[in-house]
């Protein structure tokens, strides 16, 4: 899932666009996954959480910082549920924007 997403051309950027993005993966109501912004590597997080209703809970981690709470609406059924606010995107557009790297590994990394 991504959010404001444009090109970006900065000489020290890790990825060609600017923009935030979700990449999650969700077995029955657990979610484990990644938050991050598509320019700046560095301020991934991690997230673990549960999603009931149109509602998600998630426990954000960045390293060794304190964990925090993450709460919002979850929208959409079956193939097309996500995040509100955020636009589902296939796997393919994401490596895109990932510059290459498969979005399930960065799952798989905070599992």
């Amino acid at each position: 899932m991504v959010r404001s997403v444009h090109p970006w051309d900065a000489p020290d950027s890790e990825s060609d666009y600017e923009g935030q993005y979700y990449v999650l993966r969700k077995k029955g109501k657990n979610v484990v996954g990644q938050l991050g912004f598509l320019h700046y590597d560095t301020d991934n997080m991690c997230l673990t959480g549960t999603v009931s209703g149109h509602r998600y809970r998630f426990v954000a981690r960045r390293g060794k910082e304190e964990p925090y709470n993450l709460k919002g609406k979850w929208v959409g059924s079956g193939n097309s549920q996500r995040v509100k606010g955020y636009q589902s995107v296939s796997r393919a557009q994401m490596q895109t924007y990932l510059t290459g790297r498969d979005p399930r590994g960065l799952i798989d990394r905070c599992s």
